[in-house]
């Protein structure tokens, strides 16, 4: 990558517990290097037998993907889903659910709708605003500034 963040290895940290306290990621479209989201999160699917690990965000950039498609379910739920593609590659990049289902509204999960698979993203850790540690959830949930007191709960 032409930014020169180091990366992360896809195996060298499972996903914690659902939102809290887990690094703030950056992500990229694998084909292009387009920068989609400086708000991801590694997450696990939670319908379905078979876990599946994932990237997710709750809103990506502006101009950097867009749904793309029909939308339709799947056999787990009523969700409307539709494949979100990187608009400066054309590439699929995962999916957004436009329309979330009653059941999984009700169920505990982190708010993010839009949802990269991870064969096709590359991520970085984020920085904090002053660069020298990482920025963590919740604390970029909150808009804290790193700041004073907060700066030791928001970054490791």
């Amino acid at each position: 990558m032409s930014s020169g963040k180091e990366f992360l290895d896809d195996n060298s940290r499972p996903p914690g517990p659902p939102g809290r306290n887990r690094n703030v990621l950056v992500l990229y479209c694998l084909f292009c290097e387009n920068l989609l989201c400086k708000r991801g999160m590694q997450v696990k699917s939670v319908g379905g037998a078979k876990k599946v690990e994932l990237y997710s965000t709750d809103t990506p950039l502006d101009r950097s993907v867009e749904a793309i498609d029909d939308s339709f379910t799947t056999d787990r739920c009523t969700c409307r889903i539709k494949s979100i593609a990187c608009l400066d590659c054309g590439n699929v990049v995962g999916y957004h659910i436009d329309q979330p289902c009653r059941t999984c509204l009700k169920s505990c999960h982190n708010g993010h709708f839009w949802i990269f698979d991870r064969s096709k993203i590359v991520s970085a850790e984020r920085l904090t605003g002053s660069g020298d540690d990482f920025l963590y959830w919740p604390c970029v949930d909150m808009g804290v500034k790193q700041r004073g007191d907060l700066a030791d709960n928001c970054h490791r």
